[in-house]
């Protein structure tokens, strides 16, 4: 179980796992002849794999296996496997309905002044809904306590 926390293992049981769950809803009639699919970021290799067949099994598992541990690798961690540096999630629109993008955006702007630590956004999911944002742990951990402190003062 220890292995999944590595990124070329958990991404593996990830692009599996979907790859598995379509060839299960394809083999039960759920999957419609010319049906378009998309998958997003890791999501883009089951995509390939499961309905374009551009990849076989094992190919998907040596690209997803070579992505990950070169994301593993790009980080310095400690003899348990950790490191200073994470990603998450954030839905503004779960902050308030009046918080904004550009309300998000100066958050963390300013953590990452004031903290002196790397916060940036890193991939654009949904416009408005959600943002993954990495950094170092400090920074978001930050962002998550004035994020929590701005929902509950909105509350």
């Amino acid at each position: 179980m220890v292995l999944l926390f590595a990124t070329q293992f958990a991404q593996i049981a990830l692009v599996v796992t979907e790859k598995a769950a379509f060839e299960d809803m394809h083999l039960k009639g759920f999957v419609q002849k010319d049906s378009a699919f998309a998958g997003h970021s890791l999501g883009e290799y089951s995509a390939l794999a499961s309905i374009a067949d551009v990849l076989a099994i094992s190919a998907l598992v040596d690209v997803v296996f070579d992505c990950g541990i070169t994301m593993q690798r790009a980080v310095e961690h400690d003899a348990q496997n950790h490191s200073n540096y994470a990603m998450c999630a954030v839905n503004p629109s779960r902050i308030s309905k009046s918080f904004s993008d550009a309300a998000l955006r100066e958050v963390v702007d300013s953590i990452a002044v004031t903290t002196g630590s790397l916060l940036v956004i890193v991939n654009y999911n949904a416009e408005g809904q959600q943002y993954v944002w990495a950094g170092e742990l400090v920074a978001l951990e930050t962002m998550m306590n004035v994020l929590d402190h701005l929902k509950v003062a909105e509350d």
